[in-house]
């Protein structure tokens, strides 16, 4: 089943609302990995507070 556009697509997607806009973006991450590229598009990163208790996040 569908689960999102993926990382690099959604990153996209977020960029084009900023520009278009002019707001803030926020999402959430899953996988320490995610971090660095969300943190070069989104302005406030949301960790799960029950996936923070479950992974390295």
């Amino acid at each position: 089943s569908f689960r999102g556009p993926g990382l690099e697509e959604g990153m996209k997607i977020f960029e084009e609302v900023k520009k278009t806009f002019g707001v803030p973006v926020i999402t959430d991450v899953h996988e320490p990995w995610q971090a660095q590229p969300v943190a070069d598009v989104c302005d406030i990163i949301q960790l799960p507070a029950f996936l923070s208790r479950q992974t390295d996040l």
